[in-house]
């Protein structure tokens, strides 16, 4: 059956529509605390956090899970999770542990839908196709973060549990991506690869996905201490912090959907640079003095979000023969869940060892970090040119 490579593009950017619902209910977080007075804030805080935690466990077991199932029929059931994970606490929101219990749900939908996303654009789509898809992904992630928190911090203005009802809108586009999307033929693809030899994921794929987690655990110093530094130094008010992390939305948008073209011109030398834009990002922040130049950091660091995440699903799967596709992928999400989770606790123990706040501080941390890990990317990429053997030595 010839498959109309318009209707399959979209339907593929319907299932990355999911990609940042996570963050739906984030604008209602402080009136959910209020709503359970009894219950610790940091129990509360959880409807957040766990599904960022369940990012990290989920992708590889996806992984494992294609090697039995079709993908549209796990396609069908994440849908099922999201759409019940999402809206349940709309309906049952008296108790803080059934709506974790839905968040869960979520998360491990969330968890599906992602590295998916990556998944089809593999089995779809070859050489400048597929890069140019691989950047589309990107930038429709952003959008969908803002689309799922921008209706969900409205409904939530109404009354704090609408904001789960956000997640109606989801229903839309996977049935769009459930009629249009066709099963992959992956028996075909592996037997035009023509290898009867059992392979193995080569150690720089976990050395890339280990930067990759890095990448998104100094991003997490933006997400957890901006809102500090504007308020504390009395560089903005509550309604410009909303307008600096939408700059490091549109920043991300801007380089994700021109990702192909950047490709061309760059080759992987864009995955080094996008860590050189986010030590660039953080080192603004750190001496920006003013609103405006504390922004434009914030911004910086925009532009290295929305290339590394292309750049480093393009070079991974371009390392590994295509029956490694879907575990290459899960393993580098794995990386970039455990990176955001884990930075709270990380940059605790170490503010605490050096006897500082949160603030400034932690972004020359994160300045320094990140130059470190583009020499490591750079290294490790010199080290392994693309070019997929159609045989690998187990």
């Amino acid at each position: 059956m010839k498959i109309n490579r318009t209707l399959l593009k979209v339907a593929i950017l319907a299932v990355a529509m999911q990609n940042g619902g996570m963050g739906a209910i984030t604008p209602a977080l402080g009136a959910i605390i209020a709503a359970f007075p009894t219950v610790a804030p940091s129990l509360v805080m959880m409807v957040a956090t766990i599904p960022a935690l369940l990012l990290a466990i989920i992708p590889p077991i996806y992984a494992k899970a294609t090697e039995f199932m079709r993908k549209k029929s796990i396609l069908y059931s994440a849908a099922i999770l999201f759409l019940v994970g999402g809206v349940g606490p709309a309906f049952f929101h008296t108790n803080i542990y059934v709506i974790l219990g839905f968040r869960v749900l979520l998360g491990i939908a969330n968890g599906i839908v992602i590295p998916m996303t990556t998944d089809l654009c593999v089995d779809f789509f070859e050489d400048q196709e597929r890069n140019d898809m691989m950047g589309y992904v990107s930038s429709i992630t952003g959008v969908s973060g803002v689309v799922f928190q921008m209706l969900g911090g409205y409904l939530a203005g109404l009354n704090w549990y609408y904001g789960f009802y956000a997640y109606l809108i989801s229903a839309v586009f996977f049935l769009f991506a459930i009629i249009y999307l066709p099963e992959s033929d992956k028996k075909e693809k592996l037997a035009s690869e023509g290898s009867n030899v059992k392979a193995k994921v080569p150690g720089s794929i976990y050395v890339i996905s280990a930067a990759f987690g890095f990448f998104f655990l100094f991003m997490y110093i933006i997400i957890t201490n901006a809102a500090i530094v504007i308020m504390g130094e009395k560089l903005g008010t509550t309604a410009e912090i909303g307008l600096a992390f939408s700059c490091l939305t549109l920043a991300s948008f801007i380089t994700s959907a021109a990702f192909g073209q950047l490709f061309k011109r760059l080759k992987y030398s864009i995955l080094p640079i996008s860590y050189i834009f986010g030590a660039l990002g953080l080192y603004l922040c750190y001496i920006g003095t003013t609103f405006w130049t504390f922004t434009l950091g914030i911004a910086v660091f925009g532009l290295g979000l929305g290339a590394v995440v292309p750049a480093v699903m393009t070079k991974i799967t371009g390392l590994v023969p295509y029956e490694l596709g879907t575990k290459v992928i899960g393993i580098a999400f794995l990386g970039m869940g455990l990176g955001g989770f884990i930075q709270p606790m990380l940059f605790a123990v170490i503010l605490d060892m050096v006897h500082q706040g949160l603030g400034r501080f932690p972004f020359i941390i994160g300045t320094i970090g990140m130059l470190v890990f583009t020499v490591v990317i750079f290294l490790v990429d010199r080290a392994t040119p693309v070019i997929p053997p159609t045989t690998i030595q187990a």
